[in-house]
């Protein structure tokens, strides 16, 4: 009959049509781009960075996935609280009860399906904080925006992705549509779509991988902001040692255009010790050495 789970869950930036081994370092992983609304510095606007579903477990979630038939199955979740967000001491920052200015809610929707040797998944998600924040303040004639705290802007996005697998070769798709509007000011929005190609060859224990990840400039308030996008490109090398340790090479590279000036997924203070924090028109280059073992 499927399940019904409580609790925290990963959703909708896990769909991403990456190939990539496992020992890929997470923060090449392809949401650093196409599960990103943006960040831009221009002479009209200063918008923070924002993560579609935070890039991290929604809280306060309640989901039902259906049984797999015929290689077709469907999850539904809902959450009174999507984008509590945790500081760095992994504690609810909350504002208080008596900050909360409005009932939030989040829901997302996802289809998983496999035909022959092709894994479909698509998906759409509807998130809202229940504080208000964001609202856009003039530094001159600039528009600055900032979120803070929970204060975090209600986020929409709809993604579909289609991953190839046969012998040796495996070949990955995905396009997204991402979009953030401010609680405080509706008419203050963000927008974007962006693709991720992914392929992987395996050789033996050897597995070579490559990525590209491209984002469109980001309209806002319904206007297209020239020199806004940004492109990710990885290169993976994936060595098994066994069917549970495996060891990597990533070279990752993320390039802000002009205006565009968004940091790598998931390089907050409280992972690696050192927040990202790019500059506009910033590249961003990562060689690692990843070691993963599973139990």
């Amino acid at each position: 009959m499927g399940s019904l789970r409580f609790g925290r869950q990963d959703i909708y930036y896990g769909i991403t049509g990456s190939v990539l081994p496992s020992s890929v370092h997470i923060n090449a992983s392809a949401p650093s781009v196409i599960h990103n609304p943006g960040a831009i510095k221009n002479s009209a606007y200063t918008i923070s960075q924002v993560s579609m579903a935070s890039h991290s477990r929604t809280p306060n979630l309640i989901w039902y996935t259906s049984p797999t038939i015929q290689g077709w199955s469907a999850t539904a979740a809902f959450s009174t609280q999507p984008l509590a967000a945790s500081g760095t001491n992994q504690t609810e920052n909350d504002l208080s009860t008596t900050s909360a200015t409005r009932k939030g809610s989040g829901t997302y929707f996802q289809v998983n399906g496999k035909v022959g040797p092709v894994d479909l998944a698509a998906a759409t998600v509807n998130l809202k904080s229940d504080y208000f924040g964001g609202k856009c303040s003039l530094v001159g004639d600039v528009c600055v925006q900032e979120w803070t705290n929970q204060a975090q802007p209600n986020q929409k996005g709809n993604v579909v992705s289609a991953i190839y697998r046969s012998g040796p070769v495996a070949l990955g798709a995905a396009y997204s549509v991402n979009k953030s509007s401010s609680n405080a000011e509706p008419s203050l929005t963000t927008e974007r779509s962006a693709f991720n190609l992914s392929a992987a060859y395996t050789m033996g224990k050897h597995t070579l991988g490559i990525e590209r990840q491209t984002a469109s400039d980001l309209t806002v308030r319904n206007v297209k902001q020239g020199d806004t996008g940004m492109t990710g490109t990885t290169l993976a090398w994936d060595y098994a040692f066994s069917k549970r340790t495996n060891v990597g090479i990533t070279y990752f590279t993320l390039e802000n255009d002009t205006f565009s000036n968004t940091g790598p997924f998931y390089s907050g203070s409280n992972t690696f010790g050192g927040q990202f924090g790019a500059q506009p028109g910033e590249k961003y280059t990562l060689t690692s050495f990843v070691m993963p073992h599973t139990w």
